[in-house]
This record gives structure tokens, sequence and C-alpha cells, in this order.
């Protein structure tokens, strides 16, 4: 399966693709444009795995999350040949990616604090 975003913007990226349905093996590529901080548009491809549910632990606290591998390369020949691996940690049970691991010069982070969602609901 292959899909396609136009645009992705490094100074407003926020967005983290996840191949739904979430099954193990499950693999989908996604080829986009990322405009880099010198404004110049460089074009990509992440082949997403699902890897599998896993339990960690995370500031925010336990959960069950389903991991995901990210394998990052040029679509472009000219931006070089190199590929690195990311992880994400999606919640199914809160919607979100959870914990991200961008690879060895990559940013690393995870949720510090979380709602549950029965009291997200009850707040409402």
């Amino acid at each position: 399966e292959v899909k396609s975003w136009s645009r992705y913007d490094y100074a407003t990226s926020g967005y983290y693709a996840v191949p739904f349905p979430l099954e193990p093996g499950k693999k989908t590529i996604v080829k986009f444009e990322w405009v880099g901080p010198d404004r110049r548009v460089h074009d990509y491809v992440s082949e997403l795995t699902v890897i599998g549910e896993e339990k960690i632990t995370i500031t925010a606290g336990e959960l069950t999350a389903v991991k995901i591998e990210d394998l990052l390369r040029p679509g472009d020949p000219r931006d070089g040949n190199w590929q690195v691996a990311r992880y994400a940690w999606y919640s199914p049970v809160y919607g979100i990616v959870v914990k991200y691991d961008g690879g060895p010069k990559g940013n690393q982070w995870e949720l510090k604090a979380i709602t549950p969602p029965a009291e997200r609901t009850a707040q409402q």
C-alpha cells in the first residue's frame, strides 16, 4: 500500500503516519516532500511496519502501545543513499503516539502526562 502527502513542512511538522489497521507485519509506504530549514524541497520515502504490541513505561505511566518501525530514506538519489530506522509507539486507547525514537541523530520524546479516557469523558 502506498500513500502520499504533498508537503511536509519542517517548521510546522507534528504528525506521524500510522499504518491502520494496526496488524503485526502490516507494511505501508509513505512518499512525501519535506521542506527543510533552507526552504529546499526534498523527496522522502518512509516504509512503515507494524511490529506489534508492547508494554512500555514512560513518564506518563505504564501502558500498552503498538510499536511501529519507520525506515526513512531519500526519494531522490541527489539527496544521497542512506536509510535510518525510527520507531513510534502508538496507544490505541489514547489514539496518539506516546513515545518516539528518531534514531541516532533524531528526536526522542515521550509523553510526560496523560489523562485516562474515562477521566477525559467525565470532564467534558
